[in-house]
């Protein structure tokens, strides 16, 4: 059915094509993905969501676009990280600060 197929779209650490479009910064992929009706908050093989791979990867465009479809401040990785956490811990100075201002404590 029509959520096998979507579960079956992602690479083999587990991120699916959201996950994948923040791993690369690719908008493009974003959109599709959306347009697929891709979950925004699917988590990859570390519990890792879309927003914490943004974050990580230091795209404050994405990290803002990815909020902005749902995708959650509050949920933390398999280790109890948080896409805030993730941020600081890479020194992502930009998204921190878009996270805070998104809400995220």
């Amino acid at each position: 059915d029509e959520r096998d197929k979507k579960a079956k779209l992602g690479n083999l650490d587990g991120d699916g094509l959201i996950g994948m479009a923040a791993l690369s910064k690719c908008y493009a992929m974003l959109e599709w993905a959306s347009e697929l009706k891709q979950e925004v908050n699917d988590r990859n093989a570390k519990g890792r969501t879309p927003l914490m791979i943004a974050g990580a990867m230091g795209d404050a465009g994405i990290v803002r676009w990815l909020v902005e479809h749902g995708g959650s401040l509050s949920i933390r990785d398999y280790e109890g990280q948080s896409a805030l956490n993730i941020a600081a811990a890479h020194s992502q100075t930009e998204v921190v600060k878009s996270l805070i201002e998104l809400g995220a404590k």
